[in-house]
């Protein structure tokens, strides 16, 4: 009863120091919406994946269960919605930001830079209260001097459903435990959602002759899916770079987000999956192979039947501006049909065209992966857009690659009008060797920002 008052209070004081810090002029970048949620003050716009809302703002909420995580500078993350008050009437569903903000707490106490053990000691302390786990399966080396591991001695996963105890077996190899979703959440033939198991027990049989198991751990397990997992950080990524935050502190917020959301999460298999998905942009990017292609993006590749001929690979060793000798800035001179059908609007035949060429697995494949990044945006498929944007900067191997992807995805931002990122790759091209101004001025990509002035300050840097 103590502990629960005290918890009580450390809340209370944590709320009135949150308002203390948000100013009305605090904005808060769209993670995610549950439901649907208007903003009164912005012509009661409802509210999507990515706006920006400003703590003064009133909002509307359809239902009262809906809501809208978000994410600030300096402040955290925060769940906004009306579960927590005692609205009941529909013309009660309207709220200002400041005074719904719920802080959600981040439960990787864990330095990111603190040392990191191969084999875990202390299995409750690794696990906390609430573990998230990134995919359908996790593997966990642990100390088998301390917890040895044999037919006779093992882990076991217990919950209840449906008020019946279901026991499971922790799958093992060598000194390692997996967790698989699959094995872990099926009850008779039918599998089960981890969301609908409010508390998991993990225990330990350390003798085939005890009476009993060793109590480990109680706590609450969520698998994160990776792909609501990719569409957080679509939108994450291009908070960052809108901020130009630094690798380090992107990073550290980035764990804070999923520590926030979803519960503590192993800092190594996170870095594994972060670094493959995020990739942000740097004048000195690498090409650093995926370290895990089960949760890595995978090139989309479709091969469609053409009866246009086979076209030879291009010739890499070429300079930066030849490249520029085709209708548009990424030129493929192996495909100039490709591109010429972009440029004309004929974006079926140039994804067509594109996708055969891919799968000739050219030479220049970050340069086919960019124009047909820009082609299934203009087919008004953004998502699709997104991940092949993002394969064109994995594959770039040259100057001329790194010019393509980044002219292609300042394209893709400032087609959606947020100038701030499109200005950043464009900043990044530039520094990789485009110096054609005549094209850029006549791309009509970039019609949203032609007349701001940190476009024109970039054009005026252009020799």
């Amino acid at each position: 009863m103590k502990f629960n008052i005290l918890l009580l209070l450390l809340l209370f004081i944590s709320y009135f120091k949150l308002c203390a810090q948000v100013s009305s002029e605090t904005q808060f970048s769209v993670i995610r919406i549950k439901g649907k949620i208007f903003n009164i003050s912005q012509s009661n716009k409802e509210i999507s994946r990515g706006d920006k809302i400003k703590a003064t703002d009133q909002l509307r909420f359809l239902t009262k269960d809906s809501k809208v995580r978000v994410i600030a500078p300096r402040h955290g993350t925060f769940d906004i919605g009306l579960e927590q008050t005692n609205t009941a009437k529909e013309s009660e569903l309207m709220a200002f930001v400041k005074n719904v903000l719920l802080p959600l707490p981040n439960t990787n106490s864990l330095s990111t830079r603190a040392v990191e053990l191969d084999a875990v000691q202390d299995l409750q302390e690794h696990f906390g209260e609430k573990f998230a786990i990134i995919g359908d399966t996790y593997k966990m080396r642990i100390n088998t001097d301390k917890y040895p591991l044999s037919a006779n001695q093992y882990f076991i996963y217990q919950y209840t459903y449906n008020n019946t105890k279901v026991t499971k077996k922790i799958g093992i190899s060598k000194d390692t435990l997996i967790f698989d979703k699959k094995k872990l959440y099926i009850v008779g033939a039918s599998p089960i959602s981890p969301t609908d198991i409010a508390e998991v027990s993990i225990a330990y049989m350390r003798d085939a002759q005890a009476t009993s198991f060793e109590a480990i751990s109680t706590l609450k397990v969520d698998f994160i899916e990776l792909n609501h997992l990719q569409d957080d950080f679509n939108t994450l990524r291009e908070f960052y770079l809108s901020k130009e935050v630094s690798q380090e502190q992107a990073f550290d917020e980035s764990l804070a987000y999923v520590s926030s959301a979803y519960g503590k999460v192993d800092i190594k298999y996170f870095k594994d999956w972060y670094e493959n998905q995020m990739r942000m942009p740097l004048p000195n990017t690498q090409n650093t192979p995926p370290a895990n292609p089960n949760t890595s993006i995978q090139p989309v590749t479709e091969t469609k039947p053409v009866t246009e001929t086979k076209q030879p690979s291009i010739d890499n060793s070429k300079s930066t501006n030849d490249l520029y000798s085709s209708p548009h800035v990424i030129g493929m001179i192996a495909a100039p049909d490709a591109v010429q059908a972009y440029v004309n609007g004929n974006y079926d035949l140039c994804l067509k065209l594109v996708e055969k060429y891919i799968s000739t697995q050219p030479l220049d494949m970050a340069k086919a992966y960019a124009l047909k990044g820009l082609a299934l945006y203009k087919q008004g498929k953004p998502t699709m857009a997104f991940v092949d944007l993002n394969n064109s900067e994995f594959y770039a191997k040259n100057d001329a690659d790194f010019v393509a992807s980044f002219y292609a995805q300042a394209a893709y931002y400032a087609l959606q009008n947020k100038e701030p990122i499109a200005i950043r790759y464009l900043r990044l091209a530039i520094e990789k060797g485009f110096n054609d101004k005549s094209k850029l001025t006549a791309d009509v990509d970039f019609e949203n920002i032609k007349k701001s002035a940190a476009f024109n300050d970039l054009l005026s840097k252009i020799k």
